[in-house]
């Protein structure tokens, strides 16, 4: 899931709103039966750093009964500019509340085969619960 970034503009206000609720999640929840979501990506989306995508992110969750399974992790940031000098938390696994307890672990993979930007999220899953 890749969701457009805040530039601080209405434009971009509308196309984060756009995405979440006309193009792609809200579309997607509300017309499949399912047990158990969980969705990863570039929600573009630091929950450390409140703004109007975090807002607009927020209350998707909580119509959707969705948590971030990724806050309570020791990751410090999943994106950095190629010039190290910009570092953030955009990337995250969201999940539903009542199945949260079954992500056990959400990291980070440094690697040098690594050409973007963003580093890779791994998660465990743990089939018991």
């Amino acid at each position: 899931m890749y969701l457009p970034a805040d530039y601080g503009t209405s434009d971009s206000n509308n196309e984060f709103l756009d995405t979440i609720i006309i193009a792609e999640l809200e579309g997607f929840l509300s017309s499949h039966e399912y047990d158990n979501v969980i969705i990863c990506g570039d929600f573009n989306v630091d929950f450390c750093r409140p703004g109007h995508n975090h807002d607009h992110l927020m209350s998707f969750m909580r119509d959707y009964n969705l948590i971030c399974a990724d806050l309570n992790s020791s990751i410090k940031y999943t994106y950095r500019r190629d010039d190290c000098s910009v570092f953030s938390w955009p990337d995250h696994v969201l999940t539903l509340a009542h199945h949260a307890q079954s992500i056990t672990r959400v990291s980070t993979l440094e690697s040098v085969d690594n050409f973007s930007d963003h580093l890779p999220l791994v998660s465990t899953r743990d089939l018991h619960h």
